[in-house]
């Protein structure tokens, strides 16, 4: 078909798509936008976190750790209604 010739897509060839990518490829690996450890180590460090990695899980009668129900067992395991 004439309308898809390649005389009238100019943006599409080959040499015009390969021509931009390294430029932004060395400004995304600039060192100016990578993080300092520092500060990747204080978003890490959330108040709170410490202590609910710390804190005991709540435990039964029988010494096991309370866990939360995961839903939908509860009710298919429960004993059936009359």
């Amino acid at each position: 078909p004439p309308e898809l010739a390649p005389s009238t897509l100019p943006d599409m060839s080959p040499p015009n798509v390969l021509a931009e990518p390294a430029p932004a490829l060395t400004a995304t690996l600039d060192p100016a936008n990578v993080p300092a450890p520092s500060e990747a180590a204080v978003d890490a460090a959330a108040p709170g976190t410490e202590a609910q990695v710390e804190a005991a899980p709540a435990q039964d009668e029988n010494g096991l750790p309370q866990l939360a129900p995961i839903p939908g067992t509860v009710a298919r395991n429960a004993p059936k209604r009359s």
